[in-house]
């Protein structure tokens, strides 16, 4: 359903590109022989281009149809809006006692109040909904506003202690299931590291806690880091089709004290870090968080660039 959405999308963004390209040639084409015929040239104009010339100036009629560029392209957005929001009103149905969670738009240059303002207008789509945040300064500021408005929260591109650390003192107040927070582990292994011990660290840290921020394993790539994952007592896991088949086909098999996770990426050492200060006082830079905030915003603008 998602790529065949995609695909729709891309067409329509497509064609909307070539019709208003050929209409602004065709009145850029206008203005350049009306230049040539006040120098003495002679240039003939295709029918549909004299009629438009005839019925607006040039110069005007090419600034009516960036304008209509321009509506066109909000338009186009408040489809893709409206459109997410009927997506997740189906999942919700299915799922009535569950949660969907819905990712607002951000790039590095998005602030807390633009990411606020998706998250209100997602809220109202469903009553289930987690409203995924960057792990970034902005997102946590939003985050934080949006947890004392009432709105569940899934904070996501997680690859830190110190980000899980910022997560539970920016979120604090609110109840247990309302804080998501999905460490992508698979990331973290695709550049040598042991992602699975992040996961190990992150719910050691929290043992002392409150209990409201739970652990969502993401990015899971193998049936082997599914079973840590339920091994280790994470609240929720996101796996892909084929390995909850595999596991099924396994009988749903869960891990026992013979378990062995074993891997030879490098180990993710345990730290001791304080997670009742202020959140703005921990280091919640990673690099993976960027890149993973660039390629987010380059696929959305692809779908809706005309």
């Amino acid at each position: 359903m998602a790529k065949f959405a995609k695909v729709r999308i891309s067409f329509f963004s497509a064609f909307l590109s070539f019709f208003l390209t050929q209409i602004v040639w065709a009145a850029e084409a206008a203005h350049h022989a009306e230049e040539h015929a006040e120098e003495g040239a002679s240039m003939e104009l295709p029918n549909v281009i004299s009629l438009l010339h005839h019925y607006f100036p040039h110069q005007s009629f090419v600034n009516f149809l960036h304008q209509w560029e321009n509506i066109f392209f909000s338009l186009l957005v408040a489809f893709l809006i409206a459109w997410a929001g009927w997506i997740a009103s189906k999942r919700s149905a299915l799922i009535p006692q569950g949660s969907v969670s819905i990712e607002v738009y951000a790039d590095v240059e998005t602030k807390a109040e633009a990411m606020l303002t998706q998250a209100r207008e997602f809220y109202k789509w469903i009553t289930n909904a987690h409203i995924k945040f960057p792990t970034t300064t902005e997102g946590l500021k939003a985050a934080e506003a949006a947890v004392k408005e009432g709105m569940k929260v899934n904070m996501t591109l997680v690859f830190s202690q110190e980000q899980a650390a910022a997560v539970y003192a920016a979120t604090k107040g609110a109840k247990k299931g309302d804080v998501f927070l999905s460490p992508f582990i698979g990331r973290l292994d695709d550049r040598g590291e042991r992602g699975m011990d992040l996961i190990a660290n992150i719910i050691k840290m929290y043992q002392s806690s409150d209990g409201h921020v739970e652990v969502l394993t993401a990015s899971v790539r193998s049936i082997e880091h599914f079973l840590e994952a339920i091994r280790l007592g994470s609240d929720i896991i996101t796996a892909p089709f084929k390995i909850l088949k595999d596991w099924a086909e396994s009988g749903l098999k869960m891990p026992d004290e013979n378990f062995n996770y074993q891997t030879n990426l490098k180990p993710i050492p345990y730290q001791q870090i304080d997670f009742t200060k202020p959140w703005q006082e921990y280091n919640i830079h990673h690099d993976l968080t960027d890149k993973g905030i660039a390629k987010f915003s380059e696929d959305w603008n692809s779908l809706i660039v005309v």
